[in-house]
């Protein structure tokens, strides 16, 4: 059933190439493609559940990931959602395990967290592909990318309200099972070292490969003409890096790791992390080393480890910048979108928040950046107005 289909995968260094479709490999016909999407995650947020909204869909990468080791699997964090591609034959365990995700956004977090699957059969039989490549800038992160359609195919499947959605999971016949070990939510929100955050989400709209390459590369070589290099709208830098202390903010781990457990497990568990971030601090600024762990190293590892920009048919970056440079890159796309060549959203805030899979601090770990207050939720809803204007 191809297990090693994505571990094979070979790897590319340069962000930028995501645009080459030689880095692309068609994902095996015996996998599938699980999906997530949080039901009316707008309206969370604007009732201030942003925080909980990117904990409940890293806490479903982090699920599926446990259900399927020691199989790599290739998935796309969306903010409000996620898209998982595993191997069929392991249908059972990823479907208990998006159950559980399922009942841990309705209880502890009340939000309703639609999941489903689609088999890869059914996506070429529509006429869409899932190619995979491989982004591996370093070796202890890797990224992947996708195009072909194929995941937007399934998402639009998932949403679907036509009477019992065959492709979305029934939970009164599937067990709910999970093992959410990894999940991490400890740093304080992140501000940006100019006036803000962007979260960035722009899709070509054409269906032809090449052409919507080139708007790919068009779009970042204009971000790199307003923003500058990499480094200079990184928005991360270990000097912002903060662990919070607040109890408040530990919670959203808490109940990710506590599941279905009682109050004193969740009380007990709260005490220990707290503590954890305490000690995590004292070891990260003596530079300490261990035999496991440089400590003094880990926030820059972190930053390595973190997806500060994506590729899945659609571009996603968080930015750092100022104001008359997101004025700029806006008034750019606007003229693409004018000309009918992309979509787009765009939405800032003076902060970042981050999501973590932490299965050991030395090497791994990866690390899910979102905008504060919406990001690429509020991005993504501005760019479906334009879609629904385009069609």
């Amino acid at each position: 059933m191809n297990r090693n289909f994505y571990t094979d995968l070979p790897g590319f260094s340069n962000f930028a190439d995501f645009t080459d479709l030689a880095h692309y490999h068609a994902l095996p016909e015996d996998w599938l493609v699980a999906t997530t999407d949080i039901v009316s995650s707008s309206q969370a947020i604007e009732k201030g559940k942003y925080q909980a909204v990117n904990v409940v869909s890293t806490a479903t990468i982090t699920a599926v990931i446990n259900a399927i080791e020691p199989i790599s699997a290739p998935y796309a964090f969306g903010g409000d959602g996620a898209a998982i591609c595993v191997p069929a034959a392991l249908r059972q365990d990823v479907a208990s395990a998006l159950m559980a995700a399922r009942k841990l956004a309705r209880e502890s977090f009340d939000l309703d967290l639609r999941v489903g699957m689609t088999p890869m059969q059914d996506i070429l039989n529509a006429g869409y592909q899932v190619l995979v490549g491989k982004y591996q800038p370093s070796a202890h992160f890797q990224q992947a990318v996708f195009q072909g359609g194929g995941l937007q195919y399934a998402e639009t499947l998932l949403k679907a309200n036509h009477g019992k959605n065959p492709y979305v999971l029934d939970e009164n016949t599937i067990e709910a099972k999970a093992n959410f070990e990894g999940f991490e939510c400890r740093w304080n929100e992140i501000p940006g070292t100019q006036e803000e955050m962007v979260a960035l989400i722009v899709r070509s709209t054409t269906q032809a490969s090449d052409e919507a390459n080139q708007i790919y590369t068009d779009v970042l070589e204009n971000i790199f003409a307003i923003y500058g290099e990499e480094a200079e709208h990184h928005p991360l830098h270990e000097e912002n890096l903060s662990l919070t202390y607040s109890p408040k903010r530990l919670l959203g781990e808490t109940k990710v790791r506590t599941a279905f457990q009682g109050f004193g497990k969740k009380i007990t568990y709260l005490i220990k992390t707290w503590a954890a971030t305490l000690f995590g601090k004292y070891m990260m600024k003596n530079n300490i080393q261990t035999e496991s762990t440089d400590w003094g190293g880990y926030k820059a590892r972190l930053i390595k480890n973190t997806d500060h920009r994506k590729f899945d048919d659609t571009l996603r970056m968080v930015i750092s910048g100022t104001k008359t440079q997101r004025e700029q890159l806006d008034a750019y796309l606007q003229a693409e979108y004018l000309n009918g060549r992309l979509v787009y959203g765009i939405h800032h805030s003076e902060n970042a928040i981050i999501t973590c899979v932490v299965f050991n601090y030395d090497t791994e770990h990866i690390h899910f950046l979102d905008g504060a207050n919406g990001g690429y939720a509020l991005a993504a809803k501005a760019m479906k107005e334009q879609l629904e204007t385009h069609r």
